[in-house]
């Protein structure tokens, strides 16, 4: 019994894929999800395939790629988005991992993508290796506590003496990160629903120069990836400087905590302190406990993160590349000091 690997059709074998999905994944993924996430994509359609027993017809698996715009060196350049890899478990002692794992690597080797990028977990982690890709480094998780009294009140439980210490300690916290100081040359609005006439390609162009690669963050991009996305409910800080649009926060919250999806920026300190002490007077308005920000870990926020009261948690999570040997500037796209990534450019 062998696995042989074919492409899928998105409109004809959707519930195929689907099910094949849902068969390994405790979190099940509905059709609006996939319609969103393999057709809707500004950036072209994905592409699928499925690993099949060459004796039963059985699917044994499926993974997906999905078309990402990037800007490497100046230059726009398609590349692939790796994701949604799922293998049934009478299958995984057959190889079919590396086989289906193998489809996209082909493509790159053979000139059809410039390159791809994946966030796997561990142990797909040694399937990429084995398939030639390489490690570029690591996604990692800062956060920072906003109230500090609601965890001293669960210890003294709710005491006149809790309450006291709680507002010092906060009131401390909150000089010793940046507090509530708000500089008057700048100004923030906050949208729970796309504003789609902020200047987002005016910003891009203005950062871009900064970061060698960097993923393409278009109105029509961030509308679908982060509003149009039926699992999320997204929220966005728009910072401007004498009305210049001058970076944005893209965020979730829930269960009191504020995550971080997306952050892009001019790279001047000042902007950054700016933004994130305004980040922090949303999270409190909102009577949030924490906010949580996923970074690749070369991000030149991470150092502002630190100096705003964040610490690094334990969660990691590896990013793997490929590129073709012909791609220009394919240097850069190995070297991890060059990408500016959040956890927002990765597979969903």
């Amino acid at each position: 019994m062998g696995i042989v690997i074919r492409e899928a059709d998105l409109i004809k074998e959707r519930e195929t894929i689907l099910s094949t999905l849902n068969e390994n994944r405790k979190r099940k993924k509905d059709i609006n999800r996939y319609d969103w996430l393999y057709l809707d994509n500004p950036f072209g359609q994905a592409k699928a395939w499925l690993a099949v027993c060459d004796q039963t017809g059985d699917i044994a698996g499926v993974t997906a790629v999905f078309p990402r715009l990037m800007d490497v060196e100046g230059k726009e350049i398609m590349c692939w988005n790796c994701g949604d890899f799922s293998i049934n478990q009478k299958f995984r002692t057959l190889g079919a991992a590396v086989k289906l794992r193998s489809e996209a690597t082909k493509n790159v080797n053979k000139g059809v993508i410039p390159f791809l990028y994946a966030h796997p977990n561990d142990r797909m982690k040694a399937v990429h290796l084995r398939v030639g890709h390489t490690c570029l480094g690591e996604m990692v998780r800062y956060a920072r506590v906003l109230q500090v009294d609601s965890y001293v009140g669960k210890t003294l439980k709710g005491t006149w003496i809790a309450k006291g210490l709680g507002w010092g300690l906060n009131a401390g916290f909150a000089l010793k990160t940046g507090g509530y100081r708000k500089n008057k040359d700048y100004s923030s609005e906050l949208h729970h629903s796309f504003p789609a006439s902020a200047p987002f390609m005016d910003l891009m162009e203005r950062v871009k120069s900064h970061y060698a690669v960097l993923g393409h963050r278009n109105a029509e991009y961030l509308k679908w990836r982060f509003w149009d996305n039926p699992e999320l409910d997204a929220s966005i800080l728009l910072v401007y400087r004498h009305g210049e649009l001058v970076g944005y926060v893209i965020f979730t919250y829930q269960d009191e905590v504020m995550n971080v999806k997306d952050i892009l920026c001019v790279a001047e300190e000042p902007v950054m302190n700016e933004i994130f002490n305004r980040l922090t007077e949303q999270g409190r308005a909102l009577n949030l406990q924490s906010i949580s920000a996923i970074l690749f870990e070369t991000n030149p926020i991470i150092p502002i993160l630190r100096k705003h009261g964040y610490s690094k948690r334990p969660e990691r999570s590896s990013v793997m590349v490929h590129v073709g040997k012909d791609v220009v500037n394919g240097g850069y796209l190995k070297d991890k000091t060059h990408w500016y990534m959040t956890v927002g450019d990765r597979d969903v």
